[in-house]
């Protein structure tokens, strides 16, 4: 069976450049706002590890670490995200 959509392809100018100047605005504050959002949640996660190794509570630094390990990779995956669009992208489009 033949692909009935091969040739379409996403065109968001039918709405107009205002349109499209708008959620791409929008589209990057708020990528900028989860990667900020990521880094903080790793800052408070790398602090209260510490903290817990201070005071040798080790629950709570297992617990700090699995939540640093979380905001880490969010940060990896929210500062390569172009990257692994335009990868996913790439192999879609054939």
């Amino acid at each position: 069976m033949e692909n009935p959509f091969a040739d379409l392809i996403p065109d968001f100018t039918v709405f107009g450049a205002d349109f499209t100047a708008w959620w791409q605005k929008l589209f990057v504050a708020l990528w900028a706002i989860l990667l900020i959002a990521a880094g903080a949640a790793l800052l408070v996660s790398f602090l209260q590890m510490r903290k817990a190794t201070n005071n040798n509570i080790p629950g709570q630094a297992d617990e700090a670490k699995s939540h640093a390990m979380w905001a880490g990779g969010s940060v990896v995956c929210l500062a390569s995200f172009g990257v692994i669009m335009g990868a996913i992208l790439a192999v879609a489009g054939g």
